[in-house]
């Protein structure tokens, strides 16, 4: 248990102090799908993105999160996704307010994720 808590720590002082997500989401990940060309993701969950949740996203990804890997905090982030699927422990995630991701129109951006 120690592990989560701690990769959860590192995840979220690796990409900012200030969170000013919008669109939130608590439960357990149902699947990721990761695309290989554009090093994006989408993380699946068990309940929709609530609260303020990006306009932009589409009808069939009200439980979804999206997530560049190419980069180091998105790498971490899908690291993070990974353990708790993998473990079935509950997570929390807040996205952007933004889809950059895929187009500006399919998932809400992920800001960070915590391991519950």
């Amino acid at each position: 248990m120690k592990i989560y808590k701690y990769l959860s720590i590192l995840f979220l002082v690796s990409l900012s102090f200030a969170s000013h997500a919008v669109g939130t989401v608590s439960g357990n990940i149902e699947k990721i799908r990761v695309d290989h060309g554009p090093g994006t993701a989408m993380i699946y969950f068990t309940a929709d993105v609530t609260g303020d949740y990006a306009n932009c996203r589409g009808d069939s990804y009200k439980n979804v999160l999206a997530i560049k890997f190419d980069t180091p905090g998105g790498r971490e982030a899908l690291g993070v996704a990974l353990v708790a699927y993998a473990t079935k422990v509950s997570v929390t995630a807040n996205g952007k307010g933004h889809c950059n991701v895929y187009g500006g129109s399919v998932a809400e951006t992920l800001d960070n994720i915590v391991i519950q």
